[in-house]
């Protein structure tokens, strides 16, 4: 992009007006992150996370569950832990804002179990533990978040130079996944945030 602009140079008895085209001042990349975060625990050992991720445009869904179970009634004492894991999942909807945030996907998730035994010893107890089981599965999300409390603003510059301006407001989040219903009880970390990142000159 450039700018006109106009030169007035005397030429004897003339005046001539010239017109000279100038670079104008490029504006400094922005790039837009916006994010949706849900994190639940229940008492009976259930965990989820899950992150609604946007850049520029493009979304991605990362979620985590685990549940883990202890059968304490008898000894030996046995405990056991189911971990599903989806990344970078390119979500079938979602929208994002700072007020309010919906996704619904398809996972394929890759999921681990894992057993252990532990049996009294002279010190404490002995620890034995059967080898990790993996395999794959599918299941489907849809989840909503709703903004609660006050936006807050922070600002800071990176090493780089980068300027990013952020801000972000507590909510609440609820809906399905793994063919669960939640919240079961929600932690603190949900949150709804947009950042934008200015490029240095």
């Amino acid at each position: 992009m450039s700018l006109a602009r106009y030169i007035v140079l005397p030429i004897g008895a003339t005046i001539a007006l010239i017109l000279v085209a100038t670079p104008a001042t490029a504006a400094p990349a922005v790039t837009v992150y916006e994010g949706a975060h849900a994190g639940f625990e229940s008492p009976d050992g259930r965990q989820m996370t899950v992150d609604l991720n946007r850049v520029n445009g493009q979304a991605t869904l990362d979620v985590e569950w685990s549940t883990h179970s202890c059968d304490a009634e008898q000894a030996p004492r046995t405990c056991s832990w189911v971990s599903r894991t989806a990344y970078d999942v390119e979500p079938a909807s979602s929208r994002l804002s700072l007020r309010r945030a919906a996704v619904t996907a398809d996972l394929v998730y890759d999921e681990s179990r894992r057993t252990c035994t532990y049996t009294p010893a002279e010190e404490g107890e002995e620890e034995t533990c059967a080898e990790v089981v993996r395999s794959v599965g599918a299941a489907r999300i849809e989840l909503a978040w709703t903004a609660r409390g006050d936006v807050t603003q922070e600002s800071y510059e990176d090493s780089e130079g980068r300027l990013h301006l952020t801000w972000r407001t507590g909510a609440e989040a609820s809906g399905t996944a793994f063919g669960e219903r939640y919240p079961v009880e929600q932690s603190l970390i949900t949150q709804l945030s947009r950042t934008l990142v200015y490029e240095s000159a």
